[in-house]
């Protein structure tokens, strides 16, 4: 399932991004068109210039903190499609209906083949309002002096939990559709993660994010093992749009401190590569894990806890 739809045509309604060269365009279509079902407000992000439909396409995904396989671009024009096809080719760009008495079936399937979804989460349904929130958080990130100043002020809390009843179709949900910042993207159903919960050998972790902009949600899953003296993390994986604020390492070192307790000698981790999840192939190396065995699929990782 995707999460973001952009429209480059301004003939038609917008969802999420809209893509117009002028100002007074885009107030007049709104201020005058009354049979449109979308407002201003609805809009996470509005770019209005001439620039390529791509550089606005990068930026968006940059201000959402979000990856551009998470992106859907619909456009009438076929040499706009077809640069961002050769531009972006992580973005998803359906071909449109030639005729337009075709555009209600087109859409239909847009949403059938894209966004449609059994069940929808809580983190889900308050999206758009997250998505507008990551955008003021990165819109003030030029005005500090370090991006340590930065992370300072957003001031960030991280509450950690073995997951609940009421967590199981979320912590589902992340292992299904988290693919950048995902160590071994294994995909795992709400029966996988009830029987994992119950396993007293296995530990499911989720940790929900607050800062002083709002609510993150449940963003941030670890599932790991006590075998022996030795603790082996099965999954590990975070929502793209919170990458880079610091809150997986702090996330695994509340994973280190909980098995330290439990007197486990050392803790196991594995990268095993993807399409996706580059961004994340030294994230235990950054850590203070040690490569432990390597070969063309998968890659080990060891740290001993004193």
């Amino acid at each position: 399932m995707k999460d973001i739809v952009l429209f480059g045509a301004s003939n038609y309604g917008k969802l999420v991004y809209s893509y117009m060269e002028d100002k007074e365009d885009v107030d007049e279509l709104f201020s005058v068109n009354t049979n449109l079902y979308l407002s201003k407000d609805d809009f996470t992000i509005m770019k209005i210039n001439w620039e390529r439909k791509s550089k606005n396409i990068t930026e968006i995904a940059d201000e959402l903190n979000i990856g551009l396989d998470s992106i859907v671009f619909i456009d009438d024009n076929p040499a706009e499609r077809e640069q961002v096809k050769i531009e972006l080719p992580d973005v998803t760009v359906p071909e449109f209906p030639s005729n337009i008495y075709n555009l209600n079936l087109f859409l239909e399937k847009i949403y059938n083949d894209y966004f449609f979804t059994i069940s929808v989460t809580e983190e889900d349904r308050l999206k758009t309002k997250q998505y507008m929130e990551n955008s003021m958080r990165s819109s003030i990130e030029s005005e500090f002096n370090s991006y340590e100043e930065y992370l300072d002020y957003l001031d960030i809390k991280l509450d950690v939990r073995e997951v609940l009843k009421d967590d199981i179709e979320r912590a589902a949900q992340l292992t299904q559709k988290t693919n950048q910042f995902n160590l071994t993207t294994k995909r795992y159903t709400e029966s996988d993660i009830r029987q994992m919960g119950e396993d007293k050998n296995t530990k499911v972790l989720i940790g929900e994010v607050k800062d002083r902009f709002g609510d993150y949600g449940k963003i941030i899953l670890a599932i790991y093992k006590i075998v022996d003296d030795r603790c082996i993390i099965d999954s590990f994986l975070m929502s793209c749009r919170a990458m880079g604020r610091n809150i997986e390492n702090d996330l695994l070192k509340w994973v280190e401190k909980d098995v330290k307790d439990m007197k486990v000698k050392s803790i196991e981790g594995v990268y095993i590569p993807s399409k996706k999840n580059r961004p994340v192939k030294d994230f235990y190396i950054k850590n203070g894990y040690k490569i432990l065995e390597k070969n063309e699929y998968e890659i080990k990782y060891v740290k001993k806890l004193g």
